[in-house]
């Protein structure tokens, strides 16, 4: 019987011909290509915007001290690094609060600077969740004269970036398949010369 020899980095592998089958060959791609999307549907989950102080979409004739965000778990600290921020700005366009954003579990806090510009007011976040994903997001509340809105929480709709690791572990896989195959059938083509 003949056997196949690959050398990678000074170590040597020693495969039965037999090995190499058709079958064997497709059961390799499927399980190459299946496993990783099976593998990514637990991961799939992300935090969520659960609370905010304004509420989302409400009407606040008093002007806040903080705007405080909670999220649906704890997020992540680096020393000395800043991976969990907001910006608030006015309907002029002006940012309106500190740079300075602190985080303690799940609770993501700013401080507001004074501000007398009735209007739109955009709250824009980016945060980073223990389990690594990036999610970025905003809403909106309005500053100014009308009737004060109940500040009890409401779910918000989060606007997620950078989820798209299921693409990307699909793509890596097809090419490091496509790349196996052609070695092999290069391989098997040197050897028939």
């Amino acid at each position: 019987m003949k056997a196949t020899t690959f050398h990678l980095r000074g170590a040597s592998f020693r495969f039965s011909r037999k090995l190499w089958t058709p079958r064997i060959l497709v059961g390799a791609l499927v399980s190459l290509v299946v496993l990783p999307i099976f593998s990514m549907t637990s991961a799939q989950a992300h935090t969520a915007l659960v609370t905010s102080s304004p509420v989302v979409d409400s009407s606040i004739t008093t002007w806040p001290h903080s705007v405080v965000l909670t999220f649906g778990e704890d997020l992540a600290q680096i020393s000395g690094q800043k991976i969990n921020f907001l910006t608030v700005t006015n309907a002029k366009g002006d940012q309106v609060n500190s740079d300075l954003s602190t985080v303690k579990k799940n609770v993501l806090t700013s401080q507001l600077l004074a501000n007398e510009v009735e209007g739109p007011v955009l709250v824009n976040y980016r945060i980073a969740a223990l389990d690594g994903h990036v999610i970025e997001g905003e809403y909106t509340f309005t500053f100014g004269k009308g009737p004060e809105v109940s500040q009890s929480p409401s779910p918000v709709p989060l606007t997620h970036h950078g989820s798209n690791s299921l693409g990307i572990y699909a793509t890596s896989t097809i090419l490091i398949v496509i790349a196996l195959l052609f070695g092999f059938w290069s391989y098997r083509k040197s050897k028939q010369n």
